[in-house]
């Protein structure tokens, strides 16, 4: 290149840097699973306390004939219907911090290094949901699938 006398290439540089995103990658994959399980272990342990809550209502329906499939589909609409609003007040609330991150130009400041602070796109709330969705019908299953 004209006016180019020397370029300083470091590879070992580029190398640390790689690693520090592969190794960040991981560790958000295994904060992810830890969370998923946590999150089927939270919706377990609500069904399971409403099961055992209305249990005597269980064993009378069980009397009369009900199947175990008319018992266990409200727990998994009150399952579904927790982990919605989980989700939606989850969001909301991360929406809230955006804002206030935008709204103090903490962003600005972030821009110093090259960081921009962008809100979830329709695709990835969606994501979030289905994950949510998947966990609280999981949740629901173990803990029915134990007393039924």
């Amino acid at each position: 290149m004209k006016g180019v006398e020397l370029v300083y290439y470091n590879k070992m540089l580029q190398n640390k840097i790689t690693q520090f995103m592969f190794f960040t990658k991981v560790i958000g994959l295994i904060l992810f699973i830890f969370l998923f399980i946590l999150s089927i272990f939270i919706s377990y342990s609500a069904i399971k306390l409403v099961i055992l809550r209305k249990q005597n209502e269980i064993e009378i329906l069980k009397l009369i004939g009900a199947t175990d499939n008319y018992v266990r589909i409200p727990m998994f609409i009150e399952g579904e219907i927790g982990t919605v609003l989980s989700f939606l007040v989850s969001i909301l609330l991360l929406f809230a911090i955006y804002e206030i991150f935008i709204f103090y130009k903490f962003d600005s400041f972030l821009e110093f290094f090259h960081i921009k602070i962008i809100f979830l796109n329709p695709a990835q709330i969606a994501l979030v949901f289905l994950i949510a969705v998947i966990s609280g019908i999981a949740g629901t299953y173990l803990s029915s699938k134990k007393f039924f």
